[in-house]
């Protein structure tokens, strides 16, 4: 039928649009009241007898008899624009029953009614075809009425203020668009085994499109046979899939899983018991993204709950998923909302799917007691999170080959604990909300890779963890409550860690192991220790608030200003040709086992290491001298600077690289208290190094001994220079 033809139809009817639907079956019942009596004619606004016949096939002029069932034989429109006469104030009908694509409308004048005859009437709607009851009472069928819809067409009821009985309305194929709260009595609903639809409508075409609470009416609740869905597009009496429905008590019947779905954008709420042993399955149409399914009740069902593609959001009770395992699948996206402070201890399953799977907390901070099973290994497959100041915690244990994403940037910033004794395998993820630890194997070993980005943070919460590396854009890294290590390079990785670390705690610790390299891209607010355990930690000029102790056979790289205190037993590489390192520490103690690795450059730059306030001297220097032959005598390059005398000497000095002095030997004259080098190779003069501890400095001199005196007023003067130069670049800073 044409649209344009279906609006046409439904001008006179209380403004009820009627628009068929395409679905498939067609039968016949005898009438409970009376005859059965038959029409084909289409198009007519006149209930007159002439177009009622007791046969099908035989010539239309039976008459019509009160409470008899009404059989439409064709395809067409058959409207009634008013049923009765100025006089009688009632039709009553028996069943009615159309073949496919035949659109039946009743209506009625202001205070006139539709009844029905006897105790039962069933409505059978053909394939493709629309019965629009405008407005119906229970008449002589008296308060015990009961109505069953059968075939795959579509009903509409209004019911009006009187429709008030209670025999129950069995919903056995279909759709039913009900457009007022009495549209289904005051008894049950019973959906067959075959499944329906219902969907809701606003009571005229300019109305408003008003939430409907059936819970108070339907006193015996639904009884749920086969599948339902609730909600539906089109404009049928005045339909909206925008509208919303309330029911009360749901029993899961029959055998197999109970589905239930959202096929619009409102809410659909279950505010009473759920009971059976059925699971009870909750989808979209709209792909998760639409419509809402809302559960309050303190249900008792025991098959579990599967969430595919649609959105459930829980509250009112800790037993609103009843007693068996929570699954979250589908293709798109599917969503569990947790809007009340309650604990829930079902078992979780994450199924290996398409979709993003999210549990998350709104309104009041959640717990979940229950333990995951993440089987889906696809990173940021499965979402927890918490909303805005909120805390959701994860308090049983996470398993799977899957990982785990904390937060969404923009949306889900609030805080989710992890406690129990994790065992995923996947990454973990922390993408702009907070991740705090609520045990010592809230992330485990095996998950080995953490990503903190968009702002979030990880909050160890005085929990130690290991990890090979911490990527992300951008984070922090911090320890709320009590002492932790953060421990970093297992399975010797390498990686770049760009979250900031501490926010001016002491409580964080870092601990480089394993043979890689750790860099820090970013700035190092902990005001605690980093242990450079094995491998190297190189810095990057991020600003570093605590101390660093390099270990035996561990390395420290890069320039950085270092807070704390600076303690090598290990090496500290400051060599780089081009733009030689410079490191600065409050106090710098170089262990004996201690190696300090220096660069003099052809461009006249050399490598420094400057103390705040002491400085130690042990183990060994070893420079890289690439400065030209032509570097004047006098030159001194301050590698030290200190505020007090250092203590201390260096048990040997070395040289490499493609200068003059490359491979010389040094000697160290207790006399004088310097290093003196021997005259390199190929010399172009009489030239020499001379390291004076006491000034920190290396100066290229014509003869150690004649230079002694020379050295401490260049050395002193320096090293007073290069304090300056260190003074300025703090204030820029």
């Amino acid at each position: 039928m044409k649209p344009s033809r279906v609006r046409w139809i439904c001008s006179g009817l209380n403004r009820l649009t009627i628009v068929p639907a395409v679905v498939a079956v067609t039968m016949l019942f005898a009438s409970s009241a009376s005859a059965q009596l038959y029409t084909t004619t289409a198009s007519t606004t006149i209930w007159d007898s002439a177009r009622w016949s007791a046969s099908g096939t035989g010539p239309f002029n039976g008459g019509w008899v009160s409470g008899s069932a009404a059989s439409f034989q064709s395809a067409g429109d058959y409207v009634f624009a008013n049923l009765t006469s100025a006089t009688v104030s009632s039709l009553t009908l028996g069943n009615i029953t159309t073949v496919a694509n035949a659109n039946v409308a009743f209506s009625t004048s202001s205070g006139k009614t539709i009844n029905f005859a006897g105790n039962t009437t069933t409505i059978s709607t053909g394939s493709g075809s629309f019965v629009n009851l405008g407005g119906f009472n229970t008449g002589t069928g008296g308060a015990a009425l009961s109505i069953t819809k059968t075939g795959a067409g579509i009903l509409a009821l209004n019911g009006g203020t009187g429709a008030s009985f209670t025999g129950g309305f069995t919903l056995n194929a279909g759709t039913v668009i009900a457009t007022s709260t009495n549209s289904f009595g005051s008894g049950s609903l019973t959906i067959g085994s075959s499944g329906a639809t219902i969907g809701s409508g606003k009571t005229t075409a300019g109305g408003v499109v008003t939430a409907k609470d059936f819970s108070s009416k339907l006193t015996g609740g639904i009884n749920l046979n086969g599948d339902l869905q609730l909600g539906t597009t089109g404009t049928w009496a005045n339909n909206s899939d925008a509208a919303s429905m309330t029911f009360g008590a749901l029993t899961l019947g029959g055998a197999g899983t109970r589905t239930i779905t959202i096929g619009s954008s409102g809410t659909q709420t279950f505010n009473g018991i759920i009971s059976g042993t059925n699971e009870l399955k909750f989808a979209s149409t709209g792909a998760g993204v639409t419509g809402l399914i809302n559960l309050t009740g303190a249900n008792t069902y025991s098959g579990g709950t599967l969430v595919s593609d649609a959105l459930l959001q829980v509250s009112g009770n800790n037993g609103v998923l009843g007693t068996g395992t929570v699954s979250l699948a589908g293709d798109t996206a599917s969503q569990l909302k947790i809007s009340a402070g309650l604990t829930l201890a079902n078992d979780f399953d994450i199924a290996a799917s398409s979709s993003v799977k999210t549990i998350s907390n709104f309104g009041a901070d959640a717990t979940i007691s229950g333990n995951i099973v993440n089987n889906d290994a696809d990173q940021g497959a499965f979402i927890v999170g918490a909303g805005s100041g909120r805390v959701l915690t994860i308090a049983g244990d996470i398993s799977g080959a899957g990982g785990l994403q904390v937060g969404v940037v923009g949306d889900l910033d609030g805080v989710v604990v992890l406690g129990g004794n994790n065992t995923y395998a996947g990454t973990t993820v922390v993408d702009g909300g907070m991740l705090q630890l609520g045990s010592a194997t809230a992330i485990p070993s095996a998950a080995a890779d953490l990503e903190v980005t968009n702002n979030g943070t990880l909050d160890l919460n005085g929990f130690s963890a290991t990890f090979e590396q911490i990527t992300g854009a951008s984070g922090s890294i911090v320890s709320s409550s009590g002492a932790a290590t953060l421990t970093l390079g297992s399975n010797n990785t390498s990686s770049t860690l760009t979250a900031s670390l501490g926010e001016g705690s002491s409580n964080l610790n870092l601990d480089k192991i394993g043979t890689g390299t750790l860099t820090l891209g970013s700035y190092f607010g902990s005001t605690g220790t980093a242990t450079v355990s094995d491998g190297t930690l190189e810095l990057t000029n991020q600003g570093f608030a605590g101390s660093i102790v390099v270990a035996v056979g561990a390395t420290l790289k890069g320039s950085d200003g270092i807070d704390g205190d600076l303690t090598v037993n290990g090496k500290v590489d400051l060599r780089d040709a081009s733009l030689p390192k410079s490191l600065s520490a409050a106090n710098i103690t170089l262990g004996g086992a201690s190696s300090t690795d220096m660069t003099v450059s052809s461009s006249g730059l050399y490598s420094s290491l400057n103390s705040q306030g002491a400085l130690a001297y042990n183990g060994t220097l070893e420079i890289t001298y690439d400065a030209l032959a032509s570097t004047p005598v006098g030159t001194a390059f301050n590698l030290f600077s200190f505020s007090s005398v250092p203590t201390g000497n260096f048990a040997a000095i070395t040289t490499t690289g493609s200068g003059e002095f490359s491979g010389v030997t040094f000697t160290y004259d207790a006399t004088r208290q310097n290093w003196y080098s021997s005259n390199p190779t190929n010399p172009a003069s009489d030239r020499y190094l001379l390291f004076t501890p006491s000034a920190g400095s290396l100066v290229i001199v014509p003869e150690p001994s004649t230079w002694a005196m020379t050295l401490a007023s260049v050395g002193f003067a320096g090293w007073m220079a290069r304090r300056k130069k260190i003074a300025r670049k703090r204030r820029m800073a």
